[in-house]
């Protein structure tokens, strides 16, 4: 029965693989992170805006264990787009690349677009690096405040 319904319904294939991502996800979110701490499960992931609100006005410790919690998040997503990045460029230098017409790029071509990825892929680990740097130092404040 769900087998024949999702064959009459390609989106509820992206659906349901979707929120199998999102289950996993969550799974990962309240395992422990490097330190040992949950501080993802203990706080609400915080979005842009509010951490940036919240980053102008941070006094208590929960208020550090937030910030900290986002820009650790924030770093594990810049890796993950860096190591996308690093295998977008490999591929690139050792298949040979296929231009949009379907034949063959040009040398030039694979080594602008490898290097586009690797170029992309530093400046990513440099992101997730000073975001960690961050999430340290809230990590720290959380400790030294008095509320």
């Amino acid at each position: 029965m769900i087998i024949s319904t999702l064959n009459c319904r390609p989106w509820a294939v992206g659906a349901l693989i979707l929120s199998a991502f999102l289950a996993g996800g969550a799974a990962q979110m309240r395992a422990a992170d490097s330190t040992g701490k949950q501080l993802a499960a203990k706080h609400a992931l915080l979005t842009n805006k509010q951490a940036k609100s919240l980053a102008a006005t941070a006094e208590t410790k929960a208020e550090h264990q937030k910030l900290a919690a986002y820009f650790e998040s924030k770093a594990a997503n810049y890796e993950a787009e860096a190591k996308h990045h690093e295998e977008l460029a490999e591929v690139y230098r050792t298949t040979g690349g296929v231009s949009l017409a379907g034949k063959n790029a040009g040398v030039g071509d694979l080594t602008r677009t490898s290097g586009h990825c690797e170029a992309i892929a530093k400046s990513l680990r440099d992101a997730a690096r000073s975001s960690r740097e961050i999430a340290a130092d809230h990590e720290r404040m959380a400790v030294e405040a008095t509320k």
